[in-house]
């Protein structure tokens, strides 16, 4: 299923404009909710609008005390409009893992390739076993390999790859790092980042990622 701000934007515009149902607006927003908790997460125009497809994807039910279920309010919707159309600043934050049995159970799902995944766990191993007084061949092989991965754009994956390669390029690589009012230098931290990134992206430890809108436009970044 395609969607993203655009399209959650225009959907809500038609909503207030009386040229769709709340009935429309909900089960829309359920199903491309549905869509996100599949795997459509991997993808960051999806995910940055989640908790607007949580909340919305509940409008058009029946309230029920008995199951504890119920609708939110047009106020809600209105606001999350309002965030879109940049009249609202908004923040929040995503804590994501990305477990080894989506590769089974979503393996139909594109960005879910077993073995782009096993590159990168079998650095992870080699990493366990690394000597920086003596570095192997496989090793050497692996990190080439990795270094020039083409990235996969506008995935949770493509930037957690970047960063995997951005470290990998200054641990052992050419790359320069500039450095500014630096009082000691220190690589492990380094090494210790390459290997929070590898862990969040083989799934063996969660991750965050932080959004913002600020008038209308989205930022967002992840950290480990």
């Amino acid at each position: 299923m395609e969607y993203d701000i655009n399209k959650l934007r225009k959907k809500l515009n038609s909503y207030f404009l009386g040229e769709i149902s709340k009935q429309n607006l909900g089960e829309w927003a359920g199903k491309a909710y549905y869509d996100l908790l599949k795997g459509g997460y991997i993808e960051c125009k999806k995910i940055i609008i989640y908790p607007f497809l949580k909340t919305i994807s509940t409008f058009h039910i029946e309230a029920n005390d008995a199951m504890d279920i119920y609708p939110c309010s047009e106020k809600k919707v209105k606001k999350i409009q309002d965030i879109l159309c940049g009249k609202v600043d908004f923040d929040f934050n995503v804590e994501i893992s990305i477990p080894i049995q989506v590769y089974s159970m979503l393996k139909e799902h594109e960005y879910f390739d077993k073995e782009r995944y096993n590159i990168f766990f079998n650095l992870r191993n080699l990493i366990v076993q690394y000597d920086k007084n003596q570095i192997k061949n496989d090793f050497k092989v692996q990190i080439e390999r990795i270094m020039h991965l083409k990235c996969q754009k506008g995935t949770i994956y493509g930037i957690l790859e970047n960063r995997i390669c951005q470290c990998l390029k200054l641990l052992f690589g050419k790359e320069k790092i500039y450095k500014l009012y630096v009082q000691q230098s220190n690589n492990d931290v380094l090494f210790k980042k390459l290997v929070s990134y590898i862990d969040s992206y083989i799934g063996n430890k969660t991750f965050y990622l932080f959004v913002t809108f600020v008038n209308g436009e989205t930022d967002y970044f992840i950290d480990v």
